[in-house]
């Protein structure tokens, strides 16, 4: 809009799965086969956003509004039916720049809470259930060095997990260190923390086992004419607890 102000609008479809049970076959008491259907459940995710931004030399201020509209179909023989959740809300940011070397920020996504509404294959709302999105907090710093080869950077993420029934806050920091090794390549590596979500005050069946994970990360990208190839490893072996994942992201950008 001008050379502080800026407006988008941004579509998503952040998540979306199929999981095809296979056929399922219908007996009565007698164990005499009665019908078959294949059974179906689906989710899919569409999010609309409206991201505003300020920015100065030393402050770049952020406000996103969004809508997110959520849709899982059943079919498990009698037709498909389909549980509904429309959402507003509300995420916000701010960048503080102290000196050139030095951002700071804050991150916040609203929370959110409303009725999932599961409509049969003849339109009539059969279940109502309360659904709960939880509220977040982040917070980070970044530091370069002044010949800007090594950079540092840090930060903090709030999770409102106990406002779901079982689950409990969670606290996580992740810690990254860049290295620019020439004009064209940049090595990473750092950690991150994924806390165990679960509440063992409330029912679960293993409480004695630990969900905490480390994760140990590396990467690296690399920049070729107008192609910028990137890839990084996440591994969580070093942890105590049962899980220990093995992650590999890749991508490549093309700038024409």
């Amino acid at each position: 809009i001008n050379k502080n102000f800026s407006a988008g609008f941004i579509y998503s479809n952040p998540r979306s799965f199929t999981f095809n049970i296979g056929e399922i076959i219908q007996t009565n008491e007698f164990g005499q086969e009665i019908g078959r259907y294949d059974a179906t459940d689906k989710f899919i995710q569409h999010s609309f956003s409206l991201p505003l931004v300020y920015s100065s030399e030393k402050l770049r201020l952020g406000v996103s509004l969004g809508y997110t509209l959520n849709r899982r179909y059943y079919n498990f023989g009698d037709g498909e039916s389909v549980a509904k959740l429309d959402r507003f809300n509300i995420k916000a940011g701010v960048i503080v720049l102290p000196v050139k070397e030095l951002s700071i920020g804050i991150t916040f996504t609203s929370g959110q809470s409303g009725d999932i509404e599961h409509i049969n294959n003849n339109g009539v709302n059969v279940q109502t259930e309360k659904a709960i999105l939880p509220m977040e907090f982040g917070a980070g710093a970044c530091y370069t060095l002044k010949n800007k080869l090594l950079r540092f950077a840090c930060d903090y993420r709030y999770v409102n997990g106990s406002a779901l029934k079982g689950q409990k806050d969670q606290h996580s920091v992740h810690f990254g260190l860049e290295y620019n090794v020439d004009n064209q390549w940049k090595v990473r590596t750092g950690f991150f923390t994924q806390s165990d979500p679960r509440d063992l005050s409330t029912n679960y069946l293993n409480p004695q086992d630990s969900y905490d994970q480390i994760f140990l990360t590396a990467g690296s990208s690399l920049k070729l004419n107008n192609a910028l190839i990137s890839l990084a490893i996440m591994d969580s072996h070093i942890s105590s607890g049962v899980l220990k994942y093995t992650l590999i992201n890749g991508g490549i950008t093309f700038d024409f």
